[in-house]
């Protein structure tokens, strides 16, 4: 699916998170990764810049090999989160900023905890874009909070937080888009 002239997504399948990619003559900058590293590297640079939503392994896997950014309290507690998988790879773990430019994109960082401590959704200003990872879904669904460090009460104020935005498409960590 393309978003646009320089962005597009990944969707992803069984349990790989959507991969979001957006060029620029700086290289392409990924936000998730998913699993599929096949998909990954046909869709980014030789030096991609990626971004988490969060530390799941299915929104980083594709990327392990990657330095990958993100939010200090899911780096803090990044073996916990990732403790229900097995055998995964040690990624380079990088403090993810409070908000970035990449091409004709303006990106703002929006905390968003519950699904994880550091659970973050990326607003797209300029085309009103709201990349929410695992903390709102299509349909009103929102993400789990059973998992190691979920916190359904942050997770509930982390959605009226996002109610109050002025977002005209929702770009999941999973699933399709919505208007």
């Amino acid at each position: 699916m393309k978003l646009g002239e320089n962005a597009r997504v990944i969707l992803g399948n069984g349990y790989s998170s959507n991969a979001y990619f957006f060029g620029s003559p700086e290289g392409t900058l990924c936000i998730d990764a998913g699993t599929d590293e096949a998909a990954f590297r046909e869709n980014a640079s030789d030096s991609p810049k990626i971004l988490l939503t969060h530390g799941h392994a299915d929104h980083w896997l594709a990327a392990a090999r990657e330095k990958l950014f993100l939010h200090e309290a899911d780096i803090n507690c990044f073996g916990e989160l990732n403790s229900m998988f097995g055998g995964l790879p040690t990624p380079q773990l990088e403090k993810l900023p409070r908000s970035f430019e990449w091409g004709d994109f303006s990106f703002k960082v929006i905390e968003t905890p519950g699904h994880t401590p550091g659970s973050v959704c990326f607003f797209e200003e300029k085309n009103k874009w709201l990349f929410s990872g695992d903390t709102l879904f299509a349909e009103g669904g929102v993400g789990r909070t059973d998992l190691p460090c979920g916190n359904r009460e942050a997770l509930e104020a982390s959605l009226k937080l996002l109610e109050s935005l002025d977002y005209s498409l929702l770009l999941p960590g999973h699933g399709a888009a919505e208007e």
